[in-house]
C-alpha cells in the first residue's frame, strides 16, 4: 500500500485492440491534464495490448485508479472493463528474451483474458482447470467448459433413497446374488452392499438390489437405461445388464483416467453397438416427445392466435361502439347545454312573472280595500239621499194635501211646523 501511494505509473491490462489511441485518450480525457506520458505496449495476444500511464503526481494516479478501475471502455461493450495495476518501476531490454523471473500468466478459457489474481479472482475446479470466478459464475452449465467433466455427487451420510429412505453404506456384502424382475444392477463381483444409484437421465436416486431395488424399478417405470453408482462413478446398463463405463475419476486430483471395461476386448464392439442402440432408442423417444410437445405448443399457439384475433375483432367493435357513444355523448352534451340555457331563460321569466303576480296581488288587495271603502261611502250617501228624498216627498205630499184642504188657511200653513217621524226598520221575519 505504501508503494502504491508513492507510485505514479499505472498499467492498463488487456486493452481491447479495437480501442485505438484516440479512443484511449478520449476515455481518459477527464485526467488529461494530470497525465505526463502514455506508452502503448504490445503483448502476446493479437487482440489486446497494454498501456502505461505516467501521472504528474501520485495523488492523480490514485484518483484515476479509483475512478476508472472496473469501468467499461465503451457502453456498447459492457464486458470490456478497464483493469489497472500499479507499476513501481519499468525496465527496458534490447533483446526479446523475457526476464529470468518472468512467468506468462495463463488465459481464461471462457473470456481469453489473462488470469491475474491481483486483478480478478481465479477459480479452479476438480478437473484442474482454472477460470475467472466471474466467467464461471455467469455460466449456467454445471460441466467444465474445457473437458465437459460433470462433477458427480459423492456419497454422504445424508444420501438416501428417494422411495424407501435407505442410507448409503460402504460395507461389503456377501456373494449372494438375487435378480429383481430379471434386471438388476451389480451382477459382477466387487459390488458393495447398500450403495445408491443415480439415474443419468433424470437424476433419480434409488437403492441397490440388496436393499429395495428401487433403482431397477425406476428403470422398469421410466425406461431410463443408465445409472451411476455413487462413490465409484461406475455406470450400469440395465439393457445390457453390465457396466458400460470407460472412464473413472482419480480420487487424488479429480482428473479423468482411462480404465478397462468389465468384459474382454472382443466384446467392445458389442457394448458399443448396445450403447448406440440404446442411445438411438432414447433419442427417438425424446424426439417423439419433442414432436408431441411442439404439436401441442403449435395447437396452443394457433388457439391463442385465434383468441387474439377474436379479441382484436372484439376490441375493434368496442372501439367503434366507443366512437359512436362518444359522438352521441357530444350530441347529448349540446342538447343538454341548449336545454340548460332554455331552463335558465324560463326560470328568469318565471321569476319575473312571480314578481308581477305578487305586485298585482298587493295592488288588488289595495284596490279591493279602496273599492270596499268607496262602496260603503256610496251606501251611506245613498241612504242619506233616500232619507232626504223621502222627506221631500213627504213634504210635497203634505203640502199638496194641505193646499187641497179648506180647513187650514194660508197663514196657518205658513206658520205651521212639519215634523217627520223617524223611520223604523221593518220587522224581520223569523226563519222557520
Amino acid at each position: 500500500m505504501k508503494e502504491a501511494e508513492e507510485a505514479k505509473t499505472l498499467c492498463l491490462l488487456a486493452v481491447p485492440g479495437a480501442l485505438g489511441a484516440p479512443d484511449l485518450l478520449a476515455f481518459a480525457a477527464a485526467c488529461q491534464q494530470d497525465i505526463a506520458h502514455v506508452r502503448v505496449l504490445r503483448d502476446g495476444s493479437p487482440d489486446h495490448y497494454m498501456a502505461l500511464l505516467t501521472f504528474r503526481t501520485s495523488q492523480a494516479a490514485r484518483e484515476f485508479h479509483g475512478a476508472f478501475d472496473g469501468v467499461p471502455y465503451s457502453s456498447l461493450e459492457p464486458n470490456a472493463l478497464c483493469h489497472t495495476a500499479w507499476v513501481s518501476r519499468v525496465e527496458w531490454a534490447k533483446d526479446g528474451s523475457p526476464p529470468p523471473s518472468h512467468t506468462e500468466l495463463p488465459t481464461c478459457p471462457v473470456c481469453l483474458e489473462r488470469m491475474d489474481e491481483s486483478v480478478a479472482g481465479v477459480l479452479s475446479v476438480q478437473c484442474a482447470h482454472a477460470f475467472h470466478a466471474e466467467c464461471l459464475a455467469r455460466s449456467r452449465d454445471l460441466r467444465c467448459p474445457v473437458c465437459r467433466c460433470a462433477q458427480t455427487p459423492e456419497p454422504r451420510a445424508s444420501a438416501r433413497c428417494q422411495l424407501c429412505d435407505a442410507p448409503h453404506r460402504d460395507e461389503e456384502g456377501d456373494d449372494t446374488r438375487e435378480n429383481l424382475s430379471g434386471v438388476a444392477e451389480g451382477l459382477v463381483d466387487g459390488l458393495e452392499e447398500g450403495t445408491l444409484w443415480i439415474c443419468l437421465i433424470c437424476g433419480h436416486v434409488g437403492c441397490g438390489r440388496y436393499e429395495g431395488g428401487h433403482a431397477a424399478k425406476h428403470f422398469l417405470q421410466s425406461n431410463h437405461t443408465y445409472a451411476l453408482q455413487l462413490g465409484s462413478n461406475r455406470v450400469w446398463d440395465y439393457a445390457g445388464d453390465n457396466f458400460v463405463h470407460r472412464l473413472v475419476q482419480n480420487k487424488s486430483d479429480g482428473k479423468l483416467v482411462a480404465s478397462e471395461g468389465a468384459c474382454g476386448g472382443k466384446h467392445d464392439h458389442e457394448f458399443t453397438y448396445i450403447l448406440t442402440e440404446q442411445l438411438d432408442t432414447q433419442r427417438t423417444h425424446y424426439e417423439e416427445k419433442i414432436a408431441k410437445l411442439e404439436g401441442e405448443r403449435e395447437a396452443e399457439r394457433a388457439a391463442l392466435q385465434g383468441r387474439a384475433r377474436a379479441a382484436e375483432a372484439r376490441a375493434a367493435d368496442l372501439a367503434a361502439q366507443v366512437d359512436d357513444l362518444t359522438a352521441r355523448n357530444k350530441q347529448l352534451d349540446r342538447k343538454l347545454q341548449q336545454l340548460t340555457n332554455k331552463l335558465s331563460v324560463l326560470q328568469n321569466e318565471l321569476t319575473e312573472e312571480r314578481g308581477l303576480a305578487a305586485a298585482m296581488a298587493s295592488s288588488q288587495s289595495e284596490w279591493q280595500a279602496r273599492a270596499k271603502e268607496k262602496e260603503e261611502n256610496f251606501t251611506k250617501e245613498v241612504s242619506d239621499l233616500k232619507e232626504q228624498l223621502r222627506d221631500v216627498m213627504f213634504f210635497v205630499e203634505a203640502r199638496a194635501q194641505l193646499e187641497r184642504s179648506d180647513a187650514v188657511s194660508r197663514d196657518e200653513l205658513a206658520a205651521a211646523t212639519l215634523t217627520v217621524p223617524p223611520r223604523h226598520a221593518a220587522p224581520r221575519r223569523r226563519r222557520r
